[in-house]
């Protein structure tokens, strides 16, 4: 075991012992609210440079689009929000490296809400150089599409590419599916189901990067945890799902990281660490 994965047992072990904690205290079952600010606590507080910000909330974009509420939203703090006295505070679409959707129990109805909450993030958009999405679609073998969009033979190179420019949401269960990646690869296709009879679209930018809860995962089949398979999701067991978040949260400071190089032409980088082995 190497110290990423003790760190990340470790991880999974403070949020078990911070849920039973609250639970203690509160005579009560874990709820919500607490369960956010616990995985606040134990993940990202400790893991996050200090010019990145957390809050709760809604995302807006410069072309009216509104995300649903969102229980914990990491954010650039160059960037402004916007807040008004009686209402929730709105983070500009930019300024978001990613979004959750916390749960102190998974049934049924809270993990279809927690996913439709992610999935709410795929109608917004940021204002992109089409010259650069031009010449990025050539490279990967796409084509233009309808409505200036860019389409691949292949499907899943055509949601992958939608991804581009998009912070990943992510949906994190403290219990109510243990240990079962069949009970939760069911209910994820449940939900797939019900949107397409509701005549909802799920392409793979409306599915959450990382899935986790009690001993079990699914993942989207796109950087950094791309799959070799043409399925839009991997899933299956670990003792500490938390990990594959992290894992997500390197890749993306990683690439912001890269924006930038130093004095000598250096771009600091991540790679060393987000490509480790992730499963036992």
């Amino acid at each position: 075991m190497n110290n990423y994965e003790d760190w990340a047992n470790l991880v999974a072990k403070n949020l078990a012992h911070e849920a039973d904690f609250i639970a203690a205290i509160d005579k009560d079952e874990l709820d919500d609210k607490a369960a956010s600010e616990a995985f606040i606590r134990a993940v990202l507080e400790p893991f996050l440079p200090e010019n990145y910000g957390i809050g709760a909330g809604r995302v807006i974009d410069a072309f009216g689009n509104c995300s649903e509420y969102l229980d914990i939203i990491v954010y650039n703090r160059d960037f402004p929000r916007i807040g008004m006295r009686g209402t929730h505070n709105a983070y500009l679409y930019e300024s978001v490296l990613a979004a959750f959707a916390i749960r102190a129990k998974f049934i049924r109805k809270t993990f279809f809400d927690s996913l439709n909450t992610c999935a709410s993030l795929s109608h917004l958009q940021t204002k992109v150089d089409q010259a650069v999405m031009v010449k990025l679609a050539k490279k990967n073998g796409l084509k233009p599409g309808p409505n200036r969009t860019f389409v691949h033979d292949d499907p899943l190179r055509t949601g992958r590419f939608e991804l581009i420019g998009r912070p990943p949401a992510f949906v994190f269960g403290f219990s109510g599916i243990k240990y079962s990646y069949r009970q939760l690869q069911e209910n994820i296709e449940l939900w797939i189901s019900n949107r397409q009879n509701a005549g909802i679209k799920t392409p793979m930018k409306a599915l959450p990067a990382v899935i986790a809860t009690q001993g079990c995962f699914a993942w989207r089949n796109a950087a950094p945890l791309a799959l070799s398979n043409r399925q839009m999701l991997g899933i299956g067991n670990d003792d500490a799902p938390v990990r594959l978040i992290a894992l997500q949260l390197l890749y993306l400071l990683n690439r912001r990281l890269n924006v930038t190089s130093d004095g000598y032409g250096l771009k600091p980088s991540l790679n060393a660490y987000s490509t480790m082995k992730l499963m036992p």
